[in-house]
Formats: C-alpha cells, structure tokens, sequence
C-alpha cells in the first residue's frame, strides 16, 4: 500500500475491492497506515471491506515527530492535523479494527488516562456542589433580608 494518495481517484465501480484484505501495521513507525486506509483509499471504494491490525510493542517509543513542521509531507488531509494529538497517532488507532498492546504498558497508559479523567470529573463535581452551596446561602441571605 503506498503511503501517498492515488494520482486521480479510483474509478467507480461496482467491484469492491480488498473484500477480505488485512493489513498488519507492526509498531509505530507504521501506525498512521489505519488512517491513510481510511482517508486515502476506503472513501474511494477501495479496500472498503479491509481490516487493519495495529501491534503496538513499547509505549514509550509512539512516533513522537515535530507535527507542525512535518505534517504536510505526510500527504494527509489538513482536516486530520488537529487529529493528531498525543499520542500522535491518536486518530489512527481510531480507525483500526483491532488493537494489539500486550506487554507495550498500554495498559498503564489507560489506566494513567482514566484516573486523569476520573479526577478531572471530581473537580468537576466539587465546583458543582461549591456553586450549587453559594446559590442556596445567597437565596437564604435574599430571603433574611425580605
């Protein structure tokens, strides 16, 4: 599969193609294939009915590149740069069908996340419930104060 959009979109047919198609990407350095499968080629009918499969090996090496400087040499839409947040390939493991991580310390990577969220969500709740007590005192001292 190249890595660069066809010259001219594939001709419509009514042929699919890549109808039991499966694509191995073997580690970061080839963890943006999902993304071009989707965007470059699976809009255009072709590989429609593919499947990719990510094997992630070492969290610690996730392709960490100067985004910025180095995007428009991917040959990707400039809709997808915002997309590629950390880890960079964020939006293409979005797009595979299966995830392989065992033994990469994804695992703790996920569980990091979800206690992030998990105390961001209780800062939430602890803002709500301050907000919510000043309202009913300024109620009370309205209502004192009648």
């Amino acid at each position: 599969l190249p890595l660069h959009p066809p010259p001219l979109p594939p001709l419509k047919r009514p042929v699919r193609y890549g109808q039991e198609v499966v694509f191995f990407a073997n580690d970061w350095p080839t963890a943006l294939l999902p993304l071009y499968l989707h965007s470059k080629y699976q809009k255009w009918g072709v590989f429609s009915n593919s499947r990719c499969l990510l094997l992630l090996h070492n969290l610690a090496y996730q392709g960490e590149f100067p985004l910025g400087s180095t995007f428009h040499k991917l040959g990707l839409p400039s809709s997808l740069l915002h997309a590629l947040s950390k880890p960079p390939t964020k939006k293409s493991l979005y797009h595979n069908h299966r995830l392989s991580s065992e033994g990469c310390g994804w695992k703790e990577w996920e569980k990091e996340e979800e206690a992030r969220k998990e105390g961001a969500r209780k800062e939430e709740e602890k803002e709500g419930e301050l907000k919510e007590r000043e309202l009913k005192e300024r109620e009370l001292k309205e209502r004192e104060l009648k």
